[in-house]
């Protein structure tokens, strides 16, 4: 202390202490202390020093502070014996003052400690007696309340001791230590008072300082531990000073909540280091409880820190230990807070706290609760005025965080959305909160920094929310949430579009930073891989609704706030290295220099623009004329010239080409970076000064043009890595340009170097993502640039032109350096491949699975050993564009090649190259060549006959062929017997590049007019055009694997045209040796399969009535069967034919006969005389041949167009022949033999009766009752009781057909032949179907084809050639099992199974079974409802909806929805038909007799609620299908079947739907082509049997739960199709009553009926003597759906009072409520209830008539005396007014009445 500020106490002694001298002693002074000291300066010093030791003992405050103060300015120059000599004294005054209430007098003693403890090591020896008592003080005072005093505590503690010996000295002194703070607690806890404030009471020091003693003694020494557990879990110490919740006045620490807190700091030390028991967490448990809601700031801190520590030890036994509500109380807490410093303790603590609570389960819904409490908060500070930015921060960084847990943590299935969702409602609430401008200037900038931080961060990862949150920030169209309601406010609308702006700005400015490169000798981990990845792609989500948003903007027309929020987004991107796409920087670059140049004409309009709209125009001119890469900035450049500074670029550039050499090269930079406005500036010049280029300048030109278009196709061909490489080259020849000393600026007008990286996508960044992300998932698509840039081409490069003059181009030049890149640039960006084009869903899933097999096999998912290779390249593909933009940039190359009159055989050659190159995978060639949509975008400009003559080359089809598994097609002896002609995809090995390549040979054939081609090359060389028609041939065989639209382009257009090659009849010739041969390319293992599909070829594209069509036909089964009889027979006798090849030709002509009944014309062949001769010699002698050479000639013999009749003898030969063979062999030889012309009836009589005969040894029944032939003959037979083998079956049934067609073609049907033959066929459909689930996995396939054999055979019969089986009992209960056993075959079995077996022959087994059912089950007076219940109750769809409400009705939209995923579901389609067959036979049937168990009251309910809802659920199907379209392609209402009935042109016609309602057929028409509009008319006729009984009341009930344009299609649609047929059902129903028949008769004596048929209405009468009552049935429109309604002509005649008329009519319109068939009932009532009403009524004996003729009453009132006959009162009266006696007419006394 200097002496200008010594107390006068201290100058007092001093000034004594120097007139006395120094005294001899000072031990009576100092207590015993001497100094001999000899120096006078020394002595001062000692002198100074001992009063100021003295000075301590006062008790003024002031005066100690001075004397500390002094002795710490003595303590430094005071020598090292004198403090030796003091150093007990000076300890022990520290110790004394360490405990003053003074803050300042305890921090300067700590001080002085310090100062002391600096000295040195013998000094500190001699305080070491002292450390006992010293170390207790010490350590409290390291923890003092007040900052000061622990910082000068701990600083001496530091110099006193090393950092090794800290601890072993609390170590040493542990106990002297937890004495001292323990006796400090006691003490202060024993006055028994509370506190009286923190910094008043120095109790509350001494406590707070003993508590965190405690906490800090158990973080340095473990030893501790035991001891502060003692103490913490003592309830009479820290117990009592746990805080209450509500703390009673008694409370020590009621007002001290510094001290408070220390209680829950030493909690938190303990629970962060010492064992965590139960009683532990009961006290931390009960202490947070107790404070939770405490709002002062520093028990926050601790209460949060204590509860953040204790979360962090065990979850699990923290949520056990947790009081009952505390985490409400945890919501409540931040959601009361009102102060800002206790808002910045809360906040920041919820996000670990949630973190380590979300951990567990019982904490599940917590995320979700503190989040939502969040969004309260923020909306409740929308609300609050003032709200400072800080504090808003703090909470929204909050939510932030929670909001980011909430996206990692949450696993449910909606997770994603929930967390989207969750971002909309917060993204709401701060648009509500900066909705004014002086809040959005208070907060915009902490809201967007803080939640673009929070984006950011999720983005990696939470990819998949983090993109969904993009698109509800940008609000894309497909959103799944939006923030704004539908009609917001203006205000809010504009803040909501600054928001975006903003937010859209800062993520996209935040992710251009490009990533740090990685060091080449550094192998990166694949996590960092994934990361960087994952952050790039992130990065390219935030660009692309960066750009969709600013698109959106710029639509908008221009207003002041369309600036603004342009420029809002610009400026968080500025600084940056972000860049808008260039089709939104071209966008806006365009609407700003459209704008600036017409605010430049107008001025005044200008002028009226506010600051804010000028300094966002000023932005946006700013961020517009950085994207130098783009042309349009030029252009703003120039618009702004005039105002703006930079003018200085455009002079700079035009003084740059002022030097011919440097215009030169900044034309060359231009060419290289294909640069038009720069090169078009530059030839301006060069024509200007009529300037040339020097030869070697031409050839630098030159060789950048060439340069610039290799780039151009590199950029979208090669890979990452080489288009990184080429983006350098570009970037370092663009940088020469611009680093010119005259002109720094001048890339502005010739595109700098970034337009050849961030334009393009090659900057380091993105070619890091593309690298990172296998297959380029990552990376952009730069087709849209190589496009434009091959259009600026075309218009530069243009012969005529000023810049192809000047460089002196050529025809020669453009064929040898341009013509091939620019072909292969238009290839490169063609049209990706859609292969759901072109190849069907079932090959599609086949392939993707040999696919994966592939890749597991070999462990690598490249293209090296890759045959698929198109699946390989649609994936590599990412450079495409559509097919207009192909199409404008083709027009425009080919405008260039014009101009220079380029040969048509040089651009053939190119494009026959590329092709060729393609089709036999060369690798030479880019990967996305293999990936184009259509051919002719290989070869855009290839001429027509080169694109011809590529379709009709017989290689290239040979190279595209889908493989053919041959093996198994030849060793399958049931899949060659039941092979129609198109092999299914077990026979079949579809990948993608065989399929498509065959798809888009059939596409390119149609578009070229390729079979015009070979018909023209047909006289030429005929054996090409067959071999080139049978390839077409093998790709019809393999049409399962083909997209339906390849399929009909196939059958619709290239075969019709294909087929007038048979002109040339050498062409039919070839075509039938190639097909039937056995060996070649052709044939599969020696089977020719393409023989059959010949003849299903003709069946499926034979037009009707067609002669042309028929005569080639004819030409070409002429030569089938030619090569037939060649193959059987030659001059000396029969050849012998392979089994295989007969199979072949006996499938062709079976095929063939479906054709002909399609045509009804017999395509017979027209043989050579010499071959009908030898065939009908041969034919004589039958019986010598072998089994199969005779069938295959009987085949050949039938057609024959000169139908040649079989001899009676042959005849009888072959019977006796076939006597001989085993029954079946005889079987199907005389079933081919009852197909020839045999002309006398006995012989073929005598042939029917054999047939029968051998059919019925061949077959025995197992499932139906045999009739009295087929159980006699099977009865006798050898064969045993084991069900039948396969083949067996298949050759019985295909037998007992043939034999079947043939008496249809004999015009005879024999009866038993009929019935026999129709039992044999159904029994054998029962057996396959039974035995489908149980065969073997080989055998479904053969199975499902024999049933779909016979839905041919059965869709001929009729319901008489069923009787016989309807009136067996046993017969229909078997076929209903059939039904349910097929409904559940097709319900069990996958869709990939289905499509392995083939959808057509899936789809012939349930029409086989279908038509099955309907001919026997309809109507059936069995009782089905058991059976049908099995597939009623297996819904195979979702229902549409689960509650069926009035007030909420569902929408048409819904069920249309519900429709189209019915059209893309094959199965379902399917599994619809017996479905809703079902319903129609449970409608239709005996209903089942009541059971006593469904009596009962409560069973009853259940069951009808079960009813009403299966009602509803077909009810709403039907609905769905009913709105099918009538046109495939059609989407109006009023096109589908239901809403057809709205046009007023089809008011009462049907002509546009045909007859509805009533074609239970069309359910059995599983295999139409048009399948969804069999189900629409199935549907209609399911509709109209629930109109009957019970059902038509549940059905109008349904009607109410439809929304009110569904009802008006149902009841437009009824009234239309089905209220005629069922009122005259109705009608019919009443007229059977009629004796004669007529429409009017009576019922009894009194009651007549007339229908009236004209005006839909039954008129009833009632007569009764003169009176007459008349009842009016009248039928409304959309009948039953509206009932019928009963109309009360007449009736008071007849004395029948209005309440009973009432009751009448009630009960009748409740009868006609039921339907149609309850007319005649209705009828009967009324009948019956007139007669009761009359029977047993006398006349009265007055008028002697029943009803009076005055009033039309009843007699009604009787005498009492003679209880005689009753009179009318109105008779009597007249009876008692002319006799004026008032008596009984009858007895004569006094009248009383009853």
């Amino acid at each position: 202390m200097s002496r200008g500020v010594k107390s006068s106490q201290s100058s007092a002694a001093r000034a004594m202490m120097s007139s006395m001298g120094t005294p001899a002693g000072l031990s009576s002074f100092l207590g015993g202390f001497a100094t001999g000291l000899e120096n006078r300066a020394n002595a001062e010093r000692e002198s100074d020093y001992v009063v100021s030791l003295k000075l301590l003992t006062k008790t003024s405050e002031i005066t100690k502070q001075k004397a500390l103060d002094r002795l710490l300015e003595l303590m430094k120059s005071t020598s090292d014996e004198v403090l030796l000599r003091f150093a007990s004294a000076t300890v022990e005054t520290i110790i004394q003052h360490a405990r003053h209430p003074k803050p300042t007098i305890r921090a300067s003693s700590y001080q002085l400690l310090q100062a002391l403890m600096s000295k040195n090591k013998e000094l500190k020896k001699t305080i070491v007696p002292e450390l006992k008592v010293l170390s207790g003080v010490w350590v409290m005072g390291m923890n003092d309340m007040e900052t000061a005093v622990s910082q000068a505590a701990a600083a001496a503690f530091d110099a006193a001791f090393p950092a090794e010996k800290k601890t072993l000295m609390l170590q040493q002194f542990m106990d002297a230590i937890m004495v001292s703070l323990r006796t400090a607690v006691e003490e202060v806890m024993a006055s028994k008072k509370p506190l009286q404030d923190d910094s008043l009471d120095p109790n509350a020091n001494r406590i707070y300082a003993a508590l965190k003693s405690m906490g800090y003694m158990v973080k340095q020494v473990s030893a501790a531990q035991t001891a502060v557990l003692k103490f913490v879990q003592d309830p009479q110490l820290l117990g009592a000073l746990l805080p209450p919740r509500e703390a009673p006045k008694s409370y020590l620490l009621v007002k001290t909540p510094l001290a408070r807190s220390a209680v829950l700091a030493l909690l938190r030390d303990v629970v962060s280091f010492c064992p965590a028991t139960p009683k532990v967490h009961q006290l931390v448990s009960q202490a947070l409880f107790g404070s939770i809601l405490d709002p002062n700031v520093a028990m926050a801190s601790r209460t949060w820190e204590l509860l953040l520590f204790w979360c962090r030890s065990n979850v699990s036994d923290v949520v056990s230990h947790m009081k009952g509500g505390f985490l409400d109380d945890v919501v409540n807490c931040f959601m009361g807070c009102q102060q800002g410093e206790l808002g910045e303790v809360i906040f920041p603590c919820l996000f670990p706290l949630l973190t380590s609570l979300s951990k567990d389960a019982r904490c599940e819904g917590i995320l979700d609760e503190f989040c939502a409490a969040l969004v309260e908060r923020l909306s409740v500070m929308s609300e609050t005025p003032n709200v400072s930015a800080h504090d808003l921060e703090v909470v929204l960084t909050a939510l932030m965080e929670c909001w980011e847990l909430h996206c990692v943590r949450k696993k449910t299935s909606r997770a994603s959305e929930d967390s989207v969702e969750l971002l909309t409602v917060i993204s709401f609430n701060v648009v509500k909160l900066i909705q004014t401008e002086a809040k959005a200037t208070r907060y915009q900038a902490v809201i967007i920094a803080t939640m673009a931080k929070s984006l950011l961060k999720t983005a990696n990862r939470c990819e998949d929310v983090f993109r969904q949150c993009l698109t509800v920030i940008g609000a894309q169209p497909g959103a799944a949430f939006r923030v704004l309601p539908d009609s917001p406010e203006p205000a809010v609308q504009r803040s909501f579009s600054l928001f975006q702006a903003r937010l859209l700005g800062r993520l996209c400015a935040s992710t251009s930073t490009p990533l740090p490169p990685v060091p080449a000798a550094t192998t990166t981990s694949p996590t960092t891989r994934t990361e960087g990845a994952s952050t790039a792609h992130c990065k390219a989500l935030a660009a692309d609704v960066a750009n969709k948003w600013l698109l959106q903007q710029v639509a908008v027309s221009p207003d002041e706030h369309k600036w603004v929020q342009l420029a809002a987004f610009f400026d968080e991107t500025r600084d940056t290295q972000f860049f808008p796409s260039d089709a939104v920087a071209d966008a806006v670059l365009g609407i700003l220099c459209a704008y600036v140049r017409h605010t430049h004409d107008e001025e005044t309009s200008a002028q009226a623009h506010t600051r804010e709209s000028r300094a966002a125009l000023a932005t946006l001119v700013k961020a517009g004329l950085e994207w130098k890469h783009r042309p349009a900035s030029q252009d703003l450049m120039e618009a702004t010239s005039s105002t703006q500074e930079h003018t200085l670029k455009e002079a700079a550039l035009r003084h740059l080409m002022q030097d011919p050499a440097r215009l030169c090269e900044v034309l060359t930079c231009a060419v290289a970076q294909c640069d038009v406005a720069g090169v078009s500036q530059c030839v301006a010049v060069y024509v200007e000064r009529e300037l040339n280029l020097s030869e070697e300048q031409r050839r630098g030109v030159l060789e950048a043009l060439c340069t610039s278009v290799k780039e151009t196709l590199a950029m979208v061909t090669e890979s990452a890595a080489d288009s990184d490489a080429g983006s350098a080259t570009t970037s370092d020849s663009a940088s020469s340009y611009s680093s010119s000393k005259t002109s720094p600026t001048s890339s502005a007008s010739s595109s700098a170097s970034s337009s050849s990286t961030s334009d393009s996508g090659l900057d380091s960044d993105t070619a890091d993502a593309d690298t990172s992300a296998a297959g380029g998932g990552d990376t952009t698509n730069l087709a849209p640039e190589a496009r434009e840039r091959m259009k600026k081409w075309g218009q530069l490069l243009r012969s005529g032109g000023a810049f192809a003059g000047l460089l002196h181009l050529d025809a020669a030049y453009v064929v040898g350096h341009l013509l091939k890149p620019l072909s292969y640039i238009s290839a490169a960006v063609a049209t990706r491949v859609f292969v759901e084009q072109y190849i069907s869903v079932k090959a599609m899933r086949i392939a993707l699975q040999r696919q994966q097999y592939h890749i597991e096999g070999s462990g690598s998912s490249g293209s090296e050993g890759n045959d698929d290779l198109v699946a390989y390249a649609m994936e590599r593909k990412v450079h495409w564009s559509s097919i207009a933009d192909c199409n404008a940039v083709t027009a425009e190359v080919e405008e260039l090649l014009d101009s220079y009159s380029v040969r048509p055989e040089d651009r053939d050659a190119v494009a026959m190259d590329l092709l060729h190159s393609v089709f036999s995978n060369d690798d030479d060639l880019p990967l996305s060549f293999f990936a184009v949509y259509r051919l002719p975008q290989l070869a855009p400009y290839a001429s027509t006959a080169c694109l011809q003559s590529f379709a009709t080359s017989e290689s290239v089809w040979q190279q595209a062929a889908v493989e053919v598994q041959a093996a198994a097609l030849a060793s399958n002896e049931s899949a060659l017997s039941l092979y129609d002609g198109y092999l299914s995809l077990d026979l079949l090995r579809p990948t993608f590049t065989t399929t498509v390549r065959t798809a888009q040979l059939v596409r390119l054939t149609d578009s070229v007019d390729g079979a015009a081609a070979a018909v023209a090359m047909a006289n030429v060389d005929p054996k090409a055009v067959a071999r080139v028609f049978c390839q077409l041939l093998r790709v019809a065989a393999s049409k399962e694997v083909l997209a339906d639209g390849v399929c009909r382009t196939l059958f619709g257009s290239v075969f019709p045209a294909m087929l007038a090659c048979f002109d040339v009849a050498e062409v039919a010739v070839e075509v039938a040796a190639i097909v039937t041969s056995t060996e070649g390319p052709m044939a599969a293992a020696g089977v020719p399969y393409l023989l059959p599909t010949l003849a299903a070829v003709l069946r499926d594209v034979a037009p009707a009535e067609d002669t042309v069509f028929l005569r080639r036909a004819i030409r070409l089964v002429s030569a089938v069967s030619s090569t037939a009889v060649t193959a059987l027979f030659h001059a000396e006798g029969a050849k012998g034919v392979s089994p295989v090849l007969a199979a072949a030709y006996t499938t062709f002509f079976s095929v063939l006969d479906e054709v002909a009944d399609m045509l009804r014309f017999n395509i017979a062949a027209q043989l050579p005389a010499e071959q009908e001769r030898l065939l009908l010699e041969a034919s004589c002698q039958l019986p010598m041949w072998d089994l199969t050479t005779a069938k295959l000639t009987l085949v050949v013999l039938r057609h024959l167009a000169s139908l040649p009749a079989v001899a009676d003898s042959t005849v009888k030969g072959l019977i006796a022949y076939a006597s001989k063979q085993t029954p079946l062999s005889g079987l199907e030889l005389l079933a081919e033999l009852s197909c020839t012309h045999i002309p006398t009836p006995d012989v073929y009589s005598e042939l029917i009766r054999v047939i029968i005969d051998a059919l019925c040894r061949c077959h025995r029944l197992r499932h139906l009752p045999p009739n009295g032939r087929l159980q006699k003959e099977s009865g006798g037979s050898l064969m045993g009781s084991a069900p039948a083998a396969l083949t067996t079956l298949r050759r019985v049934v295909m037998a007992a057909v043939l034999a079947r067609r043939g008496v249809v073609l004999h015009s005879r049907m024999d009866s038993v032949l009929r019935s026999t033959v129709n039992l044999v066929v159904f029994d054998a459909v029962c057996e396959a179907v039974s035995q489908l689930r149980s065969t073997k996995e080989g055998e479904v396939a053969p199975l499902a084809k024999l049933i779909a054999f016979t839905s041919r055979f059965m869709g001929d019969l009729l319901t008489s050639d069923v009787m016989t089986l309807r009136g067996s009992e046993t017969s229909v209960e078997k076929i209903a099992s059939v039904l349910c056993f097929a409904y559940a075959w097709l319900f069990a079995t996958s869709i990939a199974k289905l499509e392995q077996l083939g959808v057509s022959t899936v789809a012939g087994v349930i029409r086989s079974v279908c038509l099955l059912a309907n001919l026997t089950l309809m109507r059936a007076t069995v009782p089905l409802a058991v059976p049908m219940q099995f597939i009623m109750q297996r819904f195979s769809l979702k229902p549409l909806r689960e509650e069926y409400s009035t007030a909420q009705p569902a929408k048409v939209a819904q069920f249309r929805q519900q429709n189209l995923v019915l059209t893309k579901t094959q199965k379902q389609k399917m599994l619809l038909f017996p479905y809703l067959l079902s319903w129609c036979v449970y409608l239709t049937s005996v209903p089942p007799p009541p059971t006593e168990e469904a009596q009962g009251t409560g069973s009853n309910v259940a069951r009808d609620k079960d009813w009403q809802r299966q009602v509803y659920t077909l009810l709403d199907l039907l609905f769905a299908l009913m709105l099918t379209p009538m046109e495939r392609a059609s989407t109006r209402l009023d096109s589908t079947f239901i809403g057809a009935s709205l046009n007023a042109g089809t008011a009462g016609d049907s002509s546009a739907t045909g007859p509805l309602g009533f074609e239970l057929v069309a359910l059995t028409r599983v295999d139409a082509p048009d399948q969804m509009a069999q189900l629409a008319r199935g549907a209609f006729a399911v509709f109209t049997q629930l109109l009957h009984g019970n059902t038509l009341s549940l059905t109008k009930s349904w009607l109410e739960t439809v929304e009110r344009k569904g009802r008006s299609l149902f009841y437009s649609s009824v009234d239309q199709h089905i209220t005629g047929i069922l009122i005259q059902e109705s009608f019919l129903s009443v007229l059977r009553r009629s004796p004669d028949g007529s429409s009017s008769f009576s019922v009894g004596d009194s009651c007549s009926v007339e229908v009236n048929v004209a005006q839909q209405l039954i008129d009833l009468s009632y007569e009764m003597e003169d009176a007459k009552v008349a009842v009016r049935i009248t039928f409304p429109p959309a009948f039953p759906l509206h009932p019928p309604v009963v109309e009360h002509e007449t009736g008071r005649e007849c004395g029948v009072s209005m309440k009973k008329w009432r009751s009448w009519m009630l009960k009748m319109s409740v009868i006609l409520f039921g339907g149609s068939a309850n007319v005649w009932e209705c009828i009967d009532l009324f009948h019956q209830n007139l007669d009761a009403h009359f029977r047993g009524i006398e006349p009265c004996p007055i008028c002697f008539a029943v009803v009076s003729p005055v009033n039309h009453k009843l007699p009604d009132v009787r005498c009492s005396v003679c209880h005689n006959s009753a009179f009318h009162s109105n008779c009597l009266y007249t009876w008692w007014a002319t006799g004026s006696n008032n008596v009984c007419p009858l007895c004569r006394s006094p009248w009383i009445a009853e």
